[in-house]
């Protein structure tokens, strides 16, 4: 959902998602290496930022917190993503 004025040089946004998560672990022990891997259902939120450089140059600041349903407890992680927009 974008918060940006019009002819605004900064805007702000808030973004939700839904759906599943591939994970994969490693462990290496004495006796060899333990592979394991799954998909988990999870959601994520966030908000972010939009700014323009030129009339077609933008940045654009995406902060997400995520969280996965697993077996025992939630796991959970916060991303950050930064892109330029042509």
């Amino acid at each position: 959902y974008s918060l940006t004025p019009a002819g605004s040089q900064f805007g702000f946004f808030g973004q939700a998602g839904v759906g599943l998560y591939h994970w994969s672990y490693t462990e290496e022990t004495s006796f060899g290496d333990f592979d394991d891997s799954g998909n988990d259902f999870g959601f994520a939120f966030g908000a972010g930022a939009t700014g323009k450089f030129s009339d077609t140059m933008s940045f654009m600041l995406m902060p997400m917190y995520h969280i996965i349903s697993t077996e025992n407890t939630n796991t959970t992680y916060f991303s950050l993503s930064f892109g330029v927009l042509f």
